[in-house]
Parts: structure tokens; sequence; C-alpha cells
């Protein structure tokens, strides 16, 4: 049994209240959790980076109470302070408790917590069929961390719920997760003008994979209200949807191959306030990448690596795909200037002024650039 989508939603905006013991209390009063004390835990996380970590409430887990006797639910808070973004920020990978590569700053929140889940769960599966994984945000991507390991560790059902997470892991661990789970299990929602979503950019991916989740369609300007928990809560309401299946819409353009293809030779001038511009990006940038390099993706992932490292590998693949063929070269060249033209950069006529320490320097920027909106949009972060 999967849980309702406004239920999942008000859920995640809920659990930002459960910080101390006596504000658990009152969350847990929710009809859907058992009344039984002894099957109610507060989970503290470390968030943040070198500078700044702070230890506090991030997550809760429960038992189910009518209508969810059998079920466990984990249900982890977004961001909502410095060192949570921090978190957000620390751009780079490494392997996840399950071995799959992982971003750092996620993978660090979720592995804090570890401890406390593993006891949690060892004396709270008599009688369990499935585990409800629930997060918004940062708190997305510990849900989905929280259900790869869980899934890994058990023979239990797991459901994954998130709203405008962030991509997680790299292509493989998104492969692997969707394997695991099965696509049906996985409910990503997302507003296609919250900018949280859009990072970090390929090689990380979203889960499931293949599949682009649930989205609403709220406008054409990215904006960080978009990203707010009370904005997904009230585009279920307005919705009326009372299932996942009616919030199913048709397939985004920009997972559409002919389609990226069309946008990266049109010559219709791009905007960085358009949503669409960064889904095709992060599309176009895969697909050139693919086309070069058969095994592009086990390429990127092979190495721990932070923003630079990243950008120059990235711009390494895309040098060797000028070198390769002529055609492949032309394509290098404009999915590069649609980058540039988000970037309110000069535009490159040709392929020869491609460099790789130039197309490094504009994915370094890019990806700043999509980092910062994404942090914007977490100032205000409740709803």
């Amino acid at each position: 049994m999967e849980i309702k989508p406004i239920i999942a939603a008000e859920l995640a905006r809920e659990v930002y209240t459960a910080r101390s013991t006596s504000l658990l209390k009152i969350f847990l009063m929710n009809p859907v959790f058992t009344p039984d004390p002894k099957s109610k835990t507060l989970l503290k996380a470390e968030v943040g980076g070198r500078l700044i970590t702070v230890t506090d409430g991030f997550g809760v887990c429960a038992r189910g109470g009518k209508g969810y006797e059998h079920d466990l639910f984990l249900i982890f808070r977004g961001t909502d302070r410095l060192a949570d973004w921090i978190s957000n920020a620390r751009l780079g990978n490494e392997r996840s408790v399950t071995g799959l590569p992982v971003h750092i700053g996620f993978n660090h929140a979720f592995t804090s917590m570890l401890t406390q889940l593993r006891t949690y769960i060892s004396t709270n599966l008599k009688d369990v069929n499935r585990i409800h994984c629930i997060g918004h945000s940062l708190g997305g991507a510990v849900a989905t961390l929280a259900a790869d390991w869980v899934k890994s560790h058990t023979n239990l059902s797991v459901k994954l719920y998130t709203f405008g997470a962030p991509r997680v892991g790299f292509e493989f661990f998104s492969k692997q997760l969707t394997k695991k789970l099965k696509a049906s299990n996985i409910h990503r929602l997302y507003h296609d003008s919250d900018p949280v979503p859009m990072v970090p950019v390929y090689p990380y991916s979203h889960t499931p994979l293949p599949g682009y989740g649930y989205y609403f369609s709220t406008n054409q300007i990215v904006s960080p209200e978009a990203h707010k928990i009370g904005s997904y809560v009230d585009s279920i309401t307005e919705a009326k949807a009372a299932t996942w299946s009616e919030i199913k819409r048709p397939p985004p353009l920009s997972s559409n191959e002919a389609m990226i293809q069309k946008w990266l030779t049109s010559d219709r001038p791009v905007s960085p306030f358009n949503p669409e511009t960064w889904a095709f990006i992060n599309a176009g940038l895969q697909w050139v990448l693919k086309g070069i390099m058969v095994n592009a993706v086990e390429s990127l992932q092979a190495h721990a690596m932070n923003l630079s490292t990243l950008a120059d590998r990235i711009a390494l693949i895309l040098h060797k795909g000028i070198d390769l063929a002529k055609d492949t070269g032309i394509w290098v060249l404009r999915v590069m200037r649609k980058m540039m033209q988000a970037l309110s950069m000069k535009i490159v006529d040709s392929v020869e002024q491609l460099t790789r320490a130039f197309m490094r320097t504009i994915l370094e920027r890019l990806i700043r650039k999509m980092t910062e909106a994404a942090a914007q949009a977490l100032r205000g972060i409740i709803g």
C-alpha cells in the first residue's frame, strides 16, 4: 500500500517542527502513527561542512497507526539553516554505504544517522511488511539514501516519496536503486520551476531511472517559491490528486532525444529564467557526452571529484569529442553555445575556440550559477 500524495507531502512539511522531544510528541499525534511511544524516535544528524557542523533533530522514525499497522515511517526534514545548505553545496562524490557513487554532503548527513537507524529498525521489525521513506529538499536526498540502505539490508517492501529533492547520486546509483525498489515504488514529485531538483548537474541523475518522476508546471520562471514544501502541498490540493496516478503528466520535452537535438540546433535565444533552459542544457550535455563515449558515465564516476575536477573531466571528454569527428565537434559547439547564452557570455563562432581550459571555465560557471539559484530557493524554505 502506498501513501496518498497529500499525506506524504503533509508529513514532509510537518516533520520540520519535530526538532525536540516535546515537539516530536506533537508531530506524532498524527493518526498515521501508532500511539505507542516506544515505537517512535527522533533522529539526530550532523549537517554542514568543515567550518560549520550542526547536530540537531533531522528526522523521525515511527510505527504506523490505524490502516498502517504493518508499516514503518522514516521521515526526514529539508534544509532550513546554513549548515544544511553547506551539505548541499559540498559538490563532490564518494561511495555510499552500499558502495555506490553519491553526493558527499547528502551522504554525510545520512551516515551520521545510520547507527540510530540500525538500532530503530532492528528493534521494530516484528510484523512489519513495508517501510516508507519520505522527505523534502535535502530530506528527500537523505530519504533516497535511506531507501537504498534499507532495501539492501531487509527483504521488506520499500517505498520512496520525495518533494523538490536534488539529484543524489551518479547514473549508476540511480539505475541500481530503481532496480532494487522498482520504479512503481518511487514517487519523486517536483515543480518544473523549482531550481533545487536541477542540481547537481550531470552525471548526477534522478531516481527512478529511466523515468522522470511526477511534476507540476507552475510558471515559466525559475522561482524560489516553487521549492517550498507548502507550495507542493498546495499543488496537490489544487489538483485534487487523490492518487499518484492522477499527478502523472506527459514526459517533459527535454526527455525526448529528437527534441534535444531540435533545441540544440535552434537559433532562438535561451533565457536563464526559463526552467526549460536548464532542463535542456543538462539533457543536452548528457546526450553529447554519451555520443562521444559509450562509457562516459563510468569515466566520470571512477574517481572522487570536487567542482573543478568534475568540470575538468567533462571538458576533457568534450575535447576528445571535438578531435573524434567533425560532426561530433559541431554538437559539442552547440551545447557549449547554449551554456554561454544562459550565462550571458560572448558566444564563440567555431569549434577551434573551444579549448579544454575554456570549456572547463564555462562548466564551472554553469555549476556555480545553478547552485546559487538553488541556494536562493533555500533561504526561505518553510512555506
